[in-house]
């Protein structure tokens, strides 16, 4: 693999805030009063975004059949400027439009100027002559729909996206591989093994740019180049298989109109300011003594995975407390932890493990403990030891926690929570909602109600906090959907408090770096096939470039 190096955002800041339709149309105004007019933002999207299916091409768009799908509001005055530079660089390139009617259309008329076949009615014999630019295109250009999009798809329009998502798309001979696409939010490569490969501008059509729920027929882009800012919506799960790689565009907002978003992207550079030093003076005691609950007969290996976690993101002491009948398998693969064995049957274990929480700078709770009954005496026990800023709950915890509501109260501030959708489900007592402003409000509310944070994982994890600042994974991998990958997350997040990070931070630089290693795997070996200790192996390497390559 070939990573870009450094990993940055393309705005060159730590920060990259993710915004509302509301609040991109918040900042087009204040461009606007700012001397940015809305025709100079169009312009320079247009060319943006041009440059980026340039790029995808290795810098030479001459001879490709380029399709560009137009549409009739600001979105396509976009991709019409966008279909003007690829023709002028050489590109063979043909636009649609639909339902643009502006006999005076002056973006239109320099295409029109320029030589480049339209079709600007979807009718009659114009349908077949359709089909077949679709067929003969290298690449098709989505402008149809963008932010204002709030009603489901019909007539024309849908048979259009669905005349798209019917192309055969046959296997190219030898995949056509972008390395360093420029803007990427994940800095991985692009594969586009299909012809003709998807992109759209801003945002798929059919993707409602606040809730982030695709429409049936939603234009199924191998990537997205999202302009000024990301969009909310294109981090809710299910958007991740029409939006495809995700790449941002600076189109020349000014930096006095930029957002103060409470949501932003994480990226390699807000996560490395967020690292703990590393003294060569240090010892084990420096980096962070870890206390993990964690373990039993059914789940060996959680306790294994979260410890080794820990201890390759840094910590310098890693103690497991699991029953006495489990220690001997575990220690024979991770002799570098040390053992606080209990027996499950004893009533005296939940108060004799909780009693080693003083000694520790993170505990972990919850990692294949199991839904026995000693269980839960054992969340409880430790919980209500724990000290502010130094707690990790994850898997049967979560689900102890669901099953005693009393406990939720007496978690200590500062707790970090780690559910998958359906262990909040528990938690909120039903649904996680499906709309993404709905999911942010949810993880929110919960951070405040427990006073911490709260990571709702899955493709495009989600990160709350007490104080209202929320951050998104930019990765979304199919890599990731095996046993014990959670453990390892929990692992990195502990350990990471153990060294001294407060919870949100913590699980901002755990999660990424979790993605991240994920990453990697599924970049090198496709994405299948992971197991939860092939994660372990990336977490080092990663943390070396974060401190020596980003700025």
């Amino acid at each position: 693999m070939s990573w870009p190096s450094p990993l940055w955002s393309p705005l060159g800041t730590a920060s990259v805030p993710v915004v509302s339709t509301a609040g991109m149309r918040r900042l087009e105004e204040a461009s606007a009063g700012a001397g940015v007019s809305t025709d100079l933002l169009m312009e320079n999207a247009g060319r943006e975004v041009a440059g980026r299916v340039r790029d995808f091409y290795l810098g030479d768009v001459s001879g490709r059949e380029i399709l560009v799908l137009v549409g009739p509001g600001n979105n396509g005055g976009d991709a019409l400027v966008a279909a003007r530079h690829l023709f002028d660089w050489g590109a063979r390139v043909r636009v649609i439009t639909w339902n643009r009617q502006r006999p005076d259309d002056p973006k239109l008329r320099l295409c029109r100027d320029r030589g480049i076949p339209i079709l600007a009615r979807l009718e009659g014999e114009a349908l077949g002559e359709a089909a077949g630019w679709l067929a003969q295109a290298d690449l098709i250009l989505d402008g149809l729909l963008g932010t204002g999009r709030s009603r489901p798809i019909t007539g024309t329009l849908q048979a259009l996206l669905r005349a798209v998502r019917d192309l055969p798309r046959p296997a190219r001979p030898r995949p056509w591989v972008w390395e360093r696409p420029a803007g990427s939010l994940t800095g991985r490569p692009i594969f586009a093994a299909r012809r003709p490969a998807l992109a759209a501008l801003d945002l798929p059509t059919g993707l409602d740019a606040d809730t982030g729920i695709p429409d049936p027929s939603a234009f199924p882009a191998d990537f997205t180049v999202t302009l000024g800012f990301p969009k909310l919506g294109l981090f809710n799960p299910q958007a991740a298989d029409v939006v495809g790689e995700l790449l941002l565009a600076d189109i020349g907002i000014p930096p006095t109109a930029r957002p103060a978003e409470p949501v932003s992207v994480l990226s390699p550079a807000a996560v490395a300011e967020l690292l703990p030093a590393r003294s060569d003076s240090g010892h084990k005691g420096t980096f962070g003594r870890v206390l993990m609950v964690v373990g039993s007969r059914q789940y060996v290996g959680a306790a294994r995975l979260a410890a080794a976690a820990a201890y390759r993101v840094g910590a310098g002491l890693v103690t497991l407390a699991v029953p006495a009948e489990i220690r001997a398998a575990i220690a024979a693969g991770l002799p570098e932890a040390v053992y606080l064995p209990y027996d499950p049957a004893d009533p005296a274990t939940p108060e004799a493990v909780a009693a080693a929480v003083a000694g520790a700078d993170a505990v972990l709770v919850g990692c294949g403990l199991g839904q026995e009954p000693y269980a839960g005496e054992l969340v409880a026990a430790v919980i209500r030891r724990a000290r502010s800023g130094r707690l990790v709950v994850d898997a049967d915890g979560l689900n102890w926690l669901a099953r005693r509501p009393e406990l939720i109260g007496e978690l200590p501030p500062g707790a970090v929570l780690t559910p998958h959708p359906g262990e909040f489900a528990r938690l909120l007592g039903g649904p996680v909602p499906a709309d993404q402003p709905g999911r942010l409000r949810a993880v929110l509310e919960f951070a405040a109600r427990i006073r911490g944070t709260v990571v709702l994982k899955g493709a495009f994890t989600l990160i709350g906090s007490a104080d209202g600042s929320a951050a998104v994974s930019p990765f979304a991998s199919a890599a990731l959907a095996s046993a014990g990958t959670g453990d390892v997350l929990a692992g990195l997040i502990a350990g990471l408090t153990a060294q001294g990070l407060e919870g949100g931070a913590a699980a901002r630089a755990g999660v990424w770096l979790h993605a991240a290693a994920a990453e990697e795997f599924r970049v090198r070996r496709g994405r299948a096939g992971l197991l939860a200790s092939d994660l372990l192996e990336g977490i080092p390497g990663l943390l070396g470039r974060l401190r020596l390559e980003v700025p």
